[in-house]
């Protein structure tokens, strides 16, 4: 089994934010599965007191424009509750067609726990598919 990866890790950037809408890596299994780790969910975020509130990709772009890592964006939460938070990474089953076959089969915050969920949900369904 191996760990193929699709989006690279960015320096100070671990939350699932950064990675809206990305695989992030995948792994093939002989009789043509696939679980992917995906980012999803949604973001809002204001970056100022009392300043415009930016949803979905738009909060990723201005962040990234402004140069955040995911320390600003924690002190953003705690310093005004500007951060509204809902992203998260799941790890998904797909057929030798490419449909989707399970969902959710592992979920986490961040970058590196995703890749690690990602291998120890592999190591169950190898289990399965195998034994």
């Amino acid at each position: 089994m191996k760990t193929e990866i699709i989006t690279e890790k960015e320096a100070g950037r671990e939350d699932a934010f950064w990675y809206r809408g990305d695989d992030l890596a995948r792994i093939q299994f002989p009789n043509g599965k696939k679980l992917y780790v995906y980012a999803t969910g949604e973001v809002r975020i204001q970056f100022e007191q009392d300043g415009t509130f930016y949803g979905g990709d738009q909060a990723v772009d201005m962040a990234r424009k402004l140069d955040l890592i995911d320390v600003d964006l924690n002190k953003i939460g705690l310093d005004f509750d500007g951060w509204d938070m809902n992203n998260w990474f799941v790890v998904r089953e797909y057929d030798i067609d490419g449909n989707l076959i399970g969902d959710d089969l592992g979920i986490c915050h961040y970058y590196d726990s995703a890749i690690t969920m990602l291998e120890e949900v592999a190591k169950e369904k190898q289990k399965e598919y195998y034994t």
